[in-house]
């Protein structure tokens, strides 16, 4: 099975509008989460205030309850706290990594240079690409 995510889809009703509509839908329910309604309730408010443009909107009411079901049976405010937190933290992973290395090369060019080499001399002795000398550059 292959799943997508959503989140933040923003492609819009110019590629594919059902996926948009969707995707704001989903984040009408979590919207009603966050300001404390319970699952139940955010549902209920959801397809109430699904927009009478929304082309999925008849479907989903045609089917209410089978939509409740699914969501109830489906969403898991824990675990999506937690995808969360997992997905943030992978981010931030990647953001200190990469400064990490940047700061490493700083360090490295900077002696380097202390030696008499010139900062063109030393990215080409480190075989810096050109976008790796732009990172440095601003941080240097």
């Amino acid at each position: 099975m292959i799943q997508h995510n959503i989140n933040g889809y923003k492609n819009g009703k110019n590629h594919c509008r059902q996926l948009y509509e969707f995707q704001r839908i989903t984040d009408t329910f979590r919207s009603f989460l966050d300001q404390g309604l319970t699952a139940l309730e955010a549902i209920e408010n959801t397809l109430n205030q699904i927009p009478p443009d929304f082309t999925i909107r008849d479907l989903l009411l045609q089917y209410r309850n089978e939509v409740t079901d699914m969501w109830l049976f489906e969403y898991d405010q824990n675990e999506h706290i937690a995808m969360e937190r997992r997905d943030s933290e992978a981010r931030g992973e990647a953001i200190g990594e990469a400064r990490g290395k940047v700061e490493e090369r700083v360090r490295i060019l900077k002696r380097k240079i202390g030696k008499g080499m010139t900062f063109e001399q030393a990215c080409a002795d480190l075989e810096l690409t050109e976008k790796e000398i732009e990172e440095i550059k601003s941080s240097f």
